[in-house]
């Protein structure tokens, strides 16, 4: 177990944001007041010793208030106008905690380590002989190594210097998969082929 430099900010909907939630186009079906715990968040900021819940709303409360709305629409044109923390404190309760622990310290804590570490078919766990399946924009599938996944991800976060650039960055994957063998490479590009074959039926 190990501690966490972070403070966790849980939020749970008021009445108002589920009301504004049941408005939502494209919502499968209505949330009920008081099915409203199940909608609860839990968010990581990097923060003072003792917390102030009034200053950690306050640096925060914009950003949150986003991704909660986000969740449910992606149209900003959906979300309400005048959105200010005394709003945000309306649509939300807002609980600190400042003392995170991670009981599971050996495994990864972000999903996206755990892409990088485990088999996106299998769950098994990935050394060095990996194979990368891309899923392209237009909706092409490549295979990458190790090393050019790792050079386009460099080029990406602006890792590389600009002699040692290459037109990597410009090659954007709408899905990166990293698998352990070649069946389940094979598997998550049939998974891919399907899926494709299923939006263009839409």
């Amino acid at each position: 177990m190990e501690m966490v430099n972070r403070l966790a900010i849980i939020l749970t909907p008021r009445r108002r944001f589920v009301e504004w939630i049941n408005t939502v186009s494209g919502v499968p079906k209505q949330l009920h007041y008081d099915d409203r715990s199940s909608e609860r968040a839990v968010y990581l900021v990097v923060g003072p010793d003792e917390a102030d819940l009034q200053e950690i709303i306050e640096q925060n409360w914009s950003d949150l208030f986003a991704a909660e709305l986000a969740k449910w629409s992606e149209d900003e044109g959906e979300w309400p106008v005048n959105r200010t923390a005394h709003i945000f404190r309306d649509w939300f309760e807002i609980d600190v905690v400042d003392w995170v622990n991670d009981l599971d310290d050996h495994e990864p804590f972000t999903v996206a380590e755990l892409s990088r570490t485990r088999c996106a078919a299998c769950d098994a766990l990935l050394d060095d002989d990996q194979i990368v399946v891309i899923a392209r924009a237009d909706e092409g599938i490549e295979r990458w190594d190790r090393t050019r996944l790792d050079r386009w991800e460099a080029e990406r976060d602006g890792r590389t210097d600009a002699e040692d650039a290459t037109d990597e960055a410009g090659a954007v994957p709408r899905l990166v998969l990293r698998c352990c063998s070649e069946a389940c490479a094979e598997r998550m590009e049939t998974a891919i082929r399907h899926a494709n074959e299923g939006g263009e039926d839409e």
